[in-house]
């Protein structure tokens, strides 16, 4: 079987106009989902989005009430670009990212003190823009666009510490503590996948980029929970 896109079958064109950056080990199929293992996987986002949701019911900072919405838009965004497999709709894919991990660094600011509650939807605007433009521009120049996204952690990370050093101490760590783990799980998956340490690319139903999605949405979920105790 082909790894990419045959000619004759859905999505071809766009993705011989403009192809992904990356390839990962799941084989495409003449069909509208064209990787289906790691298009349908993106299931476990929609469970994730909708318990965040349900977690933050009684939540009172609009920020927190917006990571369930955003965990079900960074699972779309995903479904539609493992289904096409063409740059423009890895556009999306990284976008959704974004929206949901611009979340945790705004609030991050604002807990810091560096950012007023009054300014940080527009600082929220900014990160999610601007680190769109980098994957456009990294595409351009040949890049590795994926490095965002840990960058993105890592800086979650810094500030999480930086607002330890200053003495907020009554703060329940036990979730993000589980968010790291799973992330760290579902990283070792995507690197399996993405090496081909561990790949049958004709295997529909397990991958290590699915199991990627599997636990990054567990994380994800994890971390919504942490966020819920703040009511900024």
């Amino acid at each position: 079987m082909n790894p990419w896109i045959e000619p004759g079958c859905p999505w071809y064109e766009w993705h011989q106009w403009l192809p992904p950056n990356i390839k990962w080990c799941e084989a495409a199929t003449c069909g509208y989902a064209s990787e289906p293992a790691n298009t349908w996987s993106n299931i476990a986002y929609v469970i994730a989005g909708l318990w965040a949701m349900w977690a933050a019911r009684d939540a009172e900072g609009r920020f927190v009430k917006a990571f369930g919405p955003a965990i079900l838009l960074m699972g779309a965004f995903s479904f539609v670009y493992h289904a096409t497999t063409n740059f423009p709709t890895q556009i999306l894919d990284f976008v959704g990212m974004f929206v949901y991990m611009s979340l945790p660094q705004t609030l991050n600011l604002q807990r810091l003190g560096w950012v007023s509650k009054a300014r940080r939807g527009l600082i929220y605007g900014v990160l999610v823009a601007g680190a769109t433009a980098l994957v456009i521009l990294f595409y351009v120049v040949g890049w590795p666009f994926q490095m965002l996204v840990t960058v993105l952690v890592l800086t979650t990370l810094a500030t999480e510490a930086l607002i330890w050093r200053q003495g907020q101490r009554d703060t329940r760590y036990g979730a993000m503590i589980a968010s790291l783990v799973l992330i760290l799980i579902a990283s070792a998956f995507r690197e399996l996948d993405h090496r081909r340490i561990w790949c049958d690319p004709n295997d529909h139903i397990w991958q290590g980029h699915a199991l990627w999605h599997y636990f990054a949405a567990a994380s994800v979920a994890a971390l919504s929970r942490f966020y819920a105790q703040f009511r900024p």
